[in-house]
């Protein structure tokens, strides 16, 4: 908790940084050794009548008695609310407390809303072996961290178990996939830049490690990574799912739409 710091300079002994959270937007503070003091109010006018949802830090366990680092971003009514599953691209990415333009959690929640956002295995920020250790099963552990998650909000009365939602882009758009094919308990999900067909992201502009990623190149051993290819288990989806897309994603090519 605290904010994240995205960049950094210094002069004449003095050192600023760009600070921001998961509720409010990066500014610009000078750094001392009692803390930092905020220099602008570049989004001070706009924020003058928002009411911002309340962030907390959870830890659930997840696969293997991992501890899984959750963000809960809501505004308290003490009734379980809907809840939206914010899920990071990467893999190797993390949920921080910091603001995000594009998936802004403060924005997803509004006053109606739970949003998690779980920094499931494969997460960076927790160790190498946690960060490897979806190698080979993309599908694996991420996404029994999530359902985790998932049981642990319901059982403690967070989460409207009738309304719950999933949503990510790129990897977290595959572990959207993912899921819907393992299970119907989301009500609808969102799936932006979806990784879909594993075999398929050799057209991407980036292809090198992916037989680490996915356990074996494509053509050497077929089985094992159609395994974990949302495609391979597309009959089983019930699951209203928005899919987004665009004809300039290079990372992952248009047809995983």
């Amino acid at each position: 908790m605290g904010g994240s710091v995205n960049g950094f300079d210094h002069a004449s002994n003095r050192v600023v940084v760009t600070h921001a959270s998961l509720t409010s937007p990066p500014e610009v503070f000078e750094v001392h050794a009692s803390g930092l003091e905020r220099l602008t109010h570049f989004t001070a006018e706009a924020l003058e009548a928002v009411a911002m949802p309340a962030v907390t830090e959870i830890t659930v366990t997840g696969t293997e008695g991992a501890p899984i680092q959750v963000w809960l971003v809501s505004s308290d009514t003490g009734e379980p609310k809907p809840l939206v599953h914010m899920i990071h691209g990467g893999p190797h990415g993390i949920f921080g407390d910091q603001w995000h333009w594009r998936w802004n959690a403060a924005v997803f929640a509004g006053d109606r809303y739970t949003v998690a956002l779980a920094n499931f295995a494969g997460s960076t920020s927790f160790g190498d072996e946690f960060a490897r250790s979806i190698h080979g099963a993309w599908g694996d552990r991420p996404a029994a961290d999530i359902e985790a998650v998932t049981d642990h909000l319901v059982e403690t009365g967070v989460a409207d178990p009738q309304r719950m939602a999933i949503t990510g882009g790129s990897y977290g758009g595959y572990l959207v996939s993912w899921l819907i094919t393992q299970t119907n308990r989301y009500r609808c999900a969102v799936a932006h830049a979806a990784v879909t067909d594993l075999p398929g992201m050799y057209a991407s502009d980036i292809t090198m490690g992916r037989s680490l990623a996915y356990g074996a190149e494509a053509w050497e051993d077929t089985e094992r990574v159609q395994r974990w290819s949302p495609m391979s288990h597309g009959r089983d989806v019930e699951t209203p799912t928005l899919v987004i897309h665009g004809d300039r994603d290079y990372r992952v090519p248009v047809g995983q739409g």
